[in-house]
């Protein structure tokens, strides 16, 4: 049996994206378009949000933290 694919909808904020990837201990989320029939539509990884201006601190470093994999 798989393991149950998790993804993000392509509307959810960076910070949802953080969260799912802790939460779920993953580097790589799906970005689907829900409109479409759960379509997707791309490939969110913590090199992609490491470029965001962040103001909350915690953040800045939950991304340093899932980045530390690609360095």
């Amino acid at each position: 049996m798989s393991p149950r694919l998790i993804t993000i909808d392509s509307d959810s904020s960076a910070s949802t994206a953080v969260d799912i990837m802790l939460r779920n201990n993953i580097r790589h989320l799906l970005v689907i378009d829900k409109d479409k029939i759960e379509k997707p539509i791309g490939m969110i990884t913590p090199l992609d949000l490491r470029d965001e201006e962040f103001t909350d601190e915690g953040l800045r470093d939950a991304i340093e933290e899932l980045s530390m994999y690609y360095k």
